[in-house]
C-alpha cells in the first residue's frame, strides 16, 4: 500500500543542458510541465516544480522526472554521476518515484549504478522512455 501523497507534490525536472535539436532545455522543462499538470490536475491543486543545477534533490521530493539525451561527446561522466545520485536518492526515499523518459543510455547507466551499488531493484525507479507515463501505486497513492 502506497504511502498517501500530500495534494502539492514536489517534483524535480532533471533535463539534459543541451536540449535537443528541436527545444531548447527551457522548451524540455515547458512540456514536461504541461504533461504533467494535465495527468496531476484532477488529483493535485498546485504541483512544484524545480530543476537543480545538478543532482541534489530537495527532501520529500515526491517525483523526479529525469530526462536526459546524453548523446554529445564526453557527456559519459555526467550521465554516471546523474545515474549514481538517482539511485542513491531512490534508495533513501522509497516514496519518491524515479521516472527515466530518456532514450536507452540513461536507463543503461541507471542499471550499471544499481549493479555498482549492490542494489538488484529498486521498485520506484520506472522506465517510460517515449511518453510519460505514471505508475498506478504513484497515482493511488495521491491523497484526495
Amino acid at each position: 500500500m502506497p504511502k498517501k501523497r500530500k495534494r502539492h507534490l514536489k517534483i524535480a525536472l532533471l533535463v539534459d543542458p543541451m536540449g535537443t535539436s528541436h527545444t531548447t532545455p527551457e522548451e524540455e522543462i515547458e512540456d514536461h510541465k504541461h504533461v504533467l499538470t494535465d495527468m496531476l490536475g484532477d488529483k493535485c491543486r498546485i504541483l512544484r516544480f524545480y530543476t537543480p543545477a545538478c543532482p541534489i534533490f530537495e527532501p520529500n521530493t515526491d517525483m523526479v522526472l529525469y530526462d536526459f539525451g546524453g548523446l554529445l561527446p564526453g557527456s559519459d561522466d555526467l550521465l554516471d554521476s546523474n545515474a549514481r545520485a538517482l539511485v542513491r536518492f531512490a534508495q533513501d526515499n522509497p516514496n519518491c518515484l524515479i521516472l527515466v523518459v530518456s532514450t536507452m543510455s540513461p536507463w543503461f547507466k541507471i542499471e550499471e549504478a544499481m549493479e555498482d551499488l549492490g542494489i538488484k531493484r529498486l521498485p520506484n525507479v520506472v522506465a517510460s522512455p517515449y511518453r510519460i507515463e505514471l505508475p498506478d501505486w504513484f497515482l493511488e497513492g495521491i491523497g484526495e
